[in-house]
């Protein structure tokens, strides 16, 4: 019997928001792979006889709050730091999982949050499933780029009914808010570019986005664009902060990861 991996996207935190589709494979799977972040909950649609991989209980884990809170950016680099250093043996682990699961025939469902395919590391696992022909299949789910802020009220573009509102909003543009990814890589963003999208989504922004803020306002973009800040984006717990690009006064000093800094005249229309 041929095994296959599922790559499931969980969507952006609450577990209601996984697809039909990801929520049917999860059911009939032989191994459950909850990876970093993924809602727990959904381990309680899983088969009581499926073999789960649960990241909270390796090594590696550490909650989002205290990934954001223990992090040292200067070390990504390091093979030796030790934080990254049990996170990236668990990445390779669970790789082994994985395989070894498909390679025996079993139906794999790997669970992430958000999509496959926004700064995920669905590539580097779909080569190796190619190279060991393992049949897989992408499942796409609710990134949080695109439903935290709907969920937040705040409209991504705006279609203006008649010719006196002005310009419409058209144009949307995804962008990482940390400086470096978990490996190490350092994200170049073309401001110049940015500044000009109708809107902008920065995802995982809580340490920068005074930075960020800034550097749009240096690139050009009026410093009176509206913009949110969202924690906790889909939970219970979610919390929105609304102003403009040179000004947000409630702005929490104490920001929870995840948070979402949402830029462009489509805040001015949340609902």
């Amino acid at each position: 019997m041929q095994g296959k991996v599922y790559i499931i996207g969980a969507g952006p935190g609450d577990p209601e928001l996984i697809t039909w589709k990801g929520l049917k494979v999860l059911r009939k799977a032989d191994v459950v792979v909850l990876n970093l972040w993924a809602p727990p909950e959904l381990l309680k649609e899983a088969r009581d006889d499926a073999v789960v991989y649960d990241w909270r209980k390796e090594q590696g884990f550490r909650s989002l709050d205290e990934s954001w809170n223990t992090i040292k950016p200067e070390n990504h680099d390091d093979p030796d730091d030790a934080f990254w250093k049990p996170v990236k043996e668990a990445f390779s682990k669970f790789d082994q999982y994985r395989i070894d699961a498909a390679l025996s025939g079993k139906i794999v469902a790997d669970l992430i949050l958000g999509t496959p395919v926004i700064f995920e590391r669905t590539v580097w696992k779909v080569r190796e499933y190619k190279k060991q022909n393992i049949p897989f299949e992408v499942v796409p789910g609710l990134t949080a780029a695109l439903a935290v802020p709907t969920l937040a009220g705040i409209p991504l573009t705006y279609m203006p009914e008649n010719k006196d509102e002005g310009k419409g909003c058209t144009s949307i543009a995804i962008a990482p808010g940390m400086k470096k990814s978990g490996n190490g890589h350092k994200f170049t963003l073309d401001w110049e570019s940015l500044k000009d999208m109708d809107t902008v989504v920065f995802m995982v922004s809580e340490k920068n986005i005074a930075d960020i803020r800034r550097r749009l306002v240096d690139a050009g973009r009026s410093p009176d664009t509206p913009a949110a800040v969202i924690e906790h984006g889909s939970l219970a717990d979610q919390r929105i902060t609304v102003g403009t690009l040179d000004r947000m006064d409630n702005l929490p000093e104490d920001l929870r990861a995840p948070a979402l800094l949402v830029v462009g005249e489509t805040v001015s229309h949340r609902f």
